[in-house]
């Protein structure tokens, strides 16, 4: 609300707690027993904030002390009933603010849900209390010294009275916060929801505890000699704290309380009965700050208990949701995983694994594990594996199985199966004996496949071998004879030199060829490395091609990557370049580079005939070629380089060149000393490759 109508409502508010409160003393209580003004003044502070609250306490102080002269009190009476309405205001409201700094009226938004807020309360109440309980008593020259039974009194009449409207404020005041946005809160201290304001019964079961709560006070209060019925007193508080919602149910503890002071006032009930007046104007003020107290604790622990119902409801949904995740993962692997106790129960299987599970042939060899087809595991030399060389048994011992291929034989299929397996203990628990997860492939095809390409590989470096050691041999001899002639030693040697240089490349590049070809799924072998010094190795042979393309390097490009798949990256980018060029045109080729991260991003730019902005996204994709009569090429050249680029943890593009002439292929990999980041699919995937460095 606007900052003039709320003074307004709070100066109207004071005075008519205080003319209230005021009308509620008895000379024989020695103070007022309704005194609502602490909690005018509660919420006077609370809606306040470090910029009004100057303000409040000045008006606070100026309307209760008028107030109480225009009610009929003395001006000493008057100056000391402010004084201890403001003290009460402003130390509540500096503990408040200091330690529940999320509540509402200290500077948040949440209601007085939590036990550890309630906590916070209480000593700030109680602390506000005593202080203007112990000034009342000092009188301080403006009213007469009080004795300690008057002392008690008053303290009972604050505290009580701060608790029972302090309640009802800080479960309402949330509720009646203008809309508007506020700061992300924890979900413990979300403002109430439609839902938490419901109360947990039914119409009737309200109207019910009315009529008990209406019943048991007319019995207690009504009565001229009242029966011994105090104790039931508590019983529908009980009722409302368990069922009703934490504001209706401090209403009804706070109207209970009052029901009961307001009777002792007019002389009925069972303490107003009692010899000393006093003593039982303090126990009404007790039993209203005791069914406030108790009420607060019960709903603040009802609360918790709900939100904590709440955050088990959502965990046990969220578990559930990962495991069925993961139970939809295991069922459609294509990799059998068992888990198994040492006893031989399995825990966890997926689909995968039950073939091997009818044999039991993975988790024990014994004669009461065969199968009908008498499944056995054999080492690929041929020997039987006995029970203490199981994957399973080696990982309840501790030891870690990695890819280790085993060969299974049954009735079916007497030349056996390629089972790769890998087995690793699970940790012990005292719930739970010892366990192993075991996970295992059918690689049979794999490995045929695997012979085949090696024989291959034997082959084509047999039939490429011997061409070039002839190759060799005469260079050698023209070496020899140049050495001889009419041509000078230097100029002979340095042709020959040349020659000799390219039959080594090819020699060396033809070996790392077949060596990735025959291992393309193994791990990579990451070296810190010079990239400009094996740029400037790939560019040496392409500087004496036909058309002397012009190829510029920057210096001390350091990565950390495969040299053996990064040779060929630099050998099918930079081939590229000096190939796709137009006719009667020199190749120009430069290779840059500048940090990104743990990544080094390098621009190798050329003149060529560039590439359509329509294919710059497909050119990558396996036998993709840009239209271009009279160029040949596969297909692969750029589909490798994506390859080996994201095998890196990189990214590749292709952008428009300088000034609109020619390339530029953009790519990252890590840079020297930084960790290879984590292997991309595509690494598991076969890469093609291409004997021909411009393809």
């Amino acid at each position: 609300m606007p900052e003039a109508l709320r003074l307004v409502a709070f100066v109207c508010a004071t005075w008519i707690a205080t003319d209230v409160g005021y009308s509620s003393f008895r000379p024989e209580f020695g103070v007022s027993l309704i005194w609502p003004l602490s909690g005018v003044a509660l919420l006077w502070a609370a809606t306040g904030d470090r910029r009004t609250w100057p303000l409040d306490a000045v008006l606070l102080g100026a309307v209760s002390s008028a107030a109480l002269v225009v009610a009929g009190s003395t001006s000493g009476q008057a100056a000391m009933g402010a004084l201890q309405v403001v003290l009460q205001a402003t130390l509540y409201q500096s503990v408040m603010v200091r330690w529940a700094p999320r509540l509402w009226g200290s500077g948040g938004t949440r209601p007085l849900r939590r036990t550890a807020d309630l906590c916070v309360f209480l000593v700030a109440v109680t602390v506000a209390s005593a202080v203007a309980s112990g000034v009342r008593t000092a009188g301080l020259g403006l009213v007469p010294t009080s004795d300690l039974q008057d002392a008690a009194l008053v303290l009972a009449r604050n505290l009580s009275w701060m608790l029972a409207v302090g309640a009802v404020v800080l479960q309402l005041g949330p509720r009646l916060a203008p809309a508007g946005p506020r700061p992300a809160l924890h979900p413990e201290a979300r403002p109430p929801t439609t839902a938490d304001r419901a109360w947990r019964g039914s119409l009737v079961e309200l109207v019910a505890l009315a009529l008990v709560t209406a019943a048991v006070y007319a019995a207690v209060f009504t009565r001229q000699q009242p029966l011994p019925l105090t104790f039931l007193l508590t019983v529908p508080s009980l009722w409302a704290a368990m069922r009703l919602d934490p504001l209706r149910a401090a209403v009804h503890a706070a109207a209970s309380g009052t029901f009961a002071i307001v009777m002792t006032l007019s002389g009925s009930g069972v303490f107003a009965s009692m010899v000393d007046p006093r003593l039982g104007a303090a126990l009404a003020q007790a039993l209203l700050a005791v069914l406030v107290l108790k009420t607060l604790v019960i709903s603040c622990v009802m609360s918790e208990r709900d939100a904590a119902i709440r955050r088990a409801q959502v965990s046990e949904a969220a578990s559930l949701g990962r495991a069925a995740l993961l139970g939809a993962v295991l069922q459609n692997m294509n990799e059998g995983i068992v888990v198994a106790r040492e006893d031989g129960e399995v825990l966890v299987r997926n689909a995968a694994g039950d073939a091997m599970l009818r044999s039991s042939v993975m988790l024990s060899t014994g004669p009461d594990r065969a199968a009908a087809e008498e499944a056995r595991l054999f080492h690929p030399d041929g020997t039987v594996l006995d029970e203490a060389e199981l994957p399973f048994r080696r990982a309840l011992a501790g030891e870690e199985v990695l890819r280790e291929d085993l060969v299974l034989r049954f009735g079916s299929s007497p030349e056996g199966r390629v089972i790769e397996v890998s087995a690793s203990p699970v940790p012990e628990t005292e719930d739970s004996p010892r366990a192993a997860v075991v996970n295992f492939r059918d690689v049979t095809t794999v490995r045929e496949h695997e012979g085949d390409l090696a024989a291959f590989a034997g082959v084509v470096a047999h039939d490429l071998n011997n061409p070039l050691t002839v190759v060799s041999g005469w260079a050698d001899s023209l070496a020899d004879f140049f050495s001889l002639g009419d041509v000078s030693a230097e100029d002979g040697q340095a042709m020959t030199a040349r020659i000799q240089g390219a039959a080594a490349h090819m020699r060396r590049f033809i070996d790392d060829l077949l060596g990735y070809t025959v291992a393309r799924d193994r791990p990579l072998t990451p070296e810190d490395l010079d990239l400009s010094a094996v740029a400037e190795e790939v560019a040496r042979l392409r500087r004496d091609g036909p058309t002397h393309p012009e190829i510029e390097i920057e210096p001390g490009i350091q990565v950390r990557a495969d040299v053996v798949l990064v040779r060929q990256l630099l050998d099918n980018l930079v081939g590229n370049a000096v190939k796709y060029v137009a006719p009667q045109t020199r190749p120009r080729v430069t290779l840059a580079c500048r940090p990104a991260g743990d990544m080094v991003e390098l621009r190798l730019s050329d003149n060529g005939i560039g590439i359509p902005e329509s294919m710059r996204q497909r050119v990558f994709e396996t036998f993709v070629r840009v239209q271009t009569d009279g160029y040949g090429g596969t297909g692969l050249g750029l589909d490798i380089c994506r390859r080996v680029v994201v095998r890196h943890g990189g990214e590749i593009r292709v952008e428009e060149g300088a000034d609109g002439i020619g390339s530029t292929f953009v790519f990252t990999l890590p840079r020297a000393g930084s960790p290879l980041p984590g292997l991309a699919p595509v690494e598991r995937q076969q890469v093609g490759v291409s004997p021909d460095p411009s393809a």
